[in-house]
């Protein structure tokens, strides 16, 4: 019988656009960051920590933990047979993180160094995802309406329910809890919302698509870049950047609409 948690990474792995596209990204060379709260719907652990190591011909060092077993199932058939893909699941700040890497027993061929952008344009860049993720929150509420929560709550009560939680974990560890509830939203709940509500955020297939190429975009190179203090190179400043700036008309666009 397959894991019940095969379901929650075809999700996750369809919320970044596919496998092949996440997988494109670890050939490059990249440590990739998933967001993958949704696990939590499927399961409960006293601990959510994983590590497996995955190749063609199925599990090299297998985990103890099914859900990071699970990606077997998903994973495999996209693996080359000398291909090795490590992959660890941890939770940071209450929120769970698949990292996928390539491993290999050669070292890889060194790439050429990439541009860095200097200290004032780090300083800028901070302020601009900062700014563009608040702005998206505020554009949420508005397009569901001023009772958001209760309709959420009625419509996807678990997700509710873990933002609950995790302002229930800042009151625990003594952290003053955020007011408004959205504020604990991830990347994997904007694109709920706006795929449960496709309606009220777009006007096509083809536009909705566009938006979440462009959201993965903002959390790739923007977002989880600055979250877990990696190196923004010129190309992620850039790539982040017009990724907010086609959101940014995008949700002008639905304002307009009405």
């Amino acid at each position: 019988m397959p894991s019940k948690y095969v379901k929650a990474w075809e999700e996750i792995f369809e919320g970044q656009g596919g496998v092949q596209e996440v997988l494109k990204r670890v050939r490059s060379g990249e440590i990739i960051s998933v967001p993958a709260d949704i696990l939590r719907r499927y399961g409960r652990r006293k601990g959510w920590y994983g590590r497996v190591i995955l190749s063609g011909e199925g599990i090299i060092k297998p985990a103890s933990a099914a859900h990071v077993n699970a990606l077997r199932s998903i994973l495999q058939s996209h693996i080359g047979p000398k291909e090795k893909i490590e992959c660890i699941v941890r939770e940071e700040n209450g929120q769970l993180t698949l990292y996928l890497s390539r491993t290999s027993e050669s070292p890889p061929v060194p790439k050429p160094e990439e541009k860095r952008i200097t200290d004032e344009e780090l300083g800028i860049f901070y302020i601009r995802i900062s700014r563009f993720e608040k702005d998206l929150r505020e554009f949420i509420k508005q397009r569901l309406g001023r009772s958001y929560i209760k309709r959420l709550r009625n419509d996807m009560p678990k997700l509710v329910g873990e933002w609950e939680h995790r302002r229930k974990t800042d009151e625990e560890w003594g952290i003053e809890p955020e007011k408004d509830l959205i504020n604990y939203a991830t990347m994997s709940d904007y694109f709920e919302i706006i795929r449960r509500y496709s309606r009220l955020f777009t006007r096509s297939p083809q536009e909705r698509s566009d938006v979440e190429t462009k959201l993965r975009d903002f959390a790739n190179y923007g977002r989880n870049p600055l979250m877990h203090c990696r190196t923004i190179t010129q190309q992620k400043y850039f790539s982040a950047k017009a990724a907010v700036d086609y959101l940014k008309k995008w949700m002008e666009r639905m304002r307009c609409k009405g």
